[in-house]
């Protein structure tokens, strides 16, 4: 109120003067000598451009970088059985999505590829468009689980997602990646709800995220703060985002991967066996 004053104070003192130009000197002069200096706190001043980048700035280069990081690695992944040849134009009704990990694999949910079985084919599509033939190679449908390899074998060289160390708590920002109806290469963010126990028929350890996560979504990676996967995306609670979906927990994949090595390895002894 006093700050108005002043400022009324000094206008009305110069009234007599000509020009408004002459009165608003005059309050700004008064504002001045009272020490109140400018009228911006320099805690909202705009930064200069060769300032650091504010917190904000750095944010968004941060999820620019682990999108762009991530992105080789993401395929989707459609049953040619299961879908029109009309529709396989990389944007079918029956597309998923899978992402590669290391050895050449490339990890999906089961019911995505449940339509080819094991040892059936399927399309793999990579971000850039290019598509490639898939064999389903392994299926744990108890956790929702596939493996898939590319036929010719020929994964070992494609970028690869690495399995976050630890477990993921309630708060923890993730970010998914996939194609929700079809829209490739689609990125969202939000954070852990819950970790899930044996409650409501849950499998344990199953994460809950309020990030969306909507049909094409399956079978794509859910990413920590520094890129690696905490999960893969499975669910959603409903036929479109609610803020409630689903992922396996990234030590129930590395399980079925560690599950799927050893038994190709019995086969590879057994046939050098004399």
């Amino acid at each position: 109120m006093s700050l108005i004053l002043l400022c009324l104070l000094a206008v009305t003192a110069h009234a007599a003067e000509d020009g408004f130009g002459s009165r608003i000197r005059a309050a700004f002069e008064t504002l001045h000598d009272a020490g109140l200096g400018r009228f911006t706190p320099s805690s909202h001043r705009r930064t200069p451009k060769d300032d650091a980048p504010r917190e904000w700035e750095r944010w968004n280069e941060e999820n620019r970088h682990r999108f762009e990081e991530a992105l080789p690695s993401v395929v989707s992944i459609t049953p040619p059985s299961a879908v029109p040849e009309s529709e396989r134009n990389g944007q079918g009704k029956g597309m998923g999505t899978g992402f590669a990990v290391a050895g050449g694999l490339f990890v999906t949910n089961n019911h995505v590829v449940e339509a080819a079985a094991v040892g059936g084919l399927v399309d793999v599509v990579r971000n850039d468009g290019a598509l490639f033939s898939g064999k389903v190679a392994y299926t744990a449908p108890e956790v929702d689980v596939a493996l898939v390899i590319l036929n010719p074998a020929g994964g070992a060289a494609w970028p690869h997602l690495d399995f976050a160390p630890g477990i993921v708590q309630p708060g923890d920002r993730v970010f998914a990646l996939g194609s929700p109806f079809g829209l490739v290469n689609s990125y969202s963010a939000g954070q852990v709800s819950a970790v899930r126990s044996k409650d409501r028929d849950f499998p344990e350890g199953v994460i809950q995220t309020d990030a969306a996560i909507n049909p094409g979504n399956s079978g794509g990676p859910l990413l920590d703060g520094k890129g690696d996967v905490v999960g893969m995306n499975t669910a959603g609670a409903t036929a479109t985002s609610s803020g409630v979906a689903f992922a396996v927990p990234s030590d129930v994949i590395e399980a079925v991967i560690a599950r799927y090595r050893a038994e190709q390895s019995l086969v590879a002894q057994r046939r050098i066996a004399p």
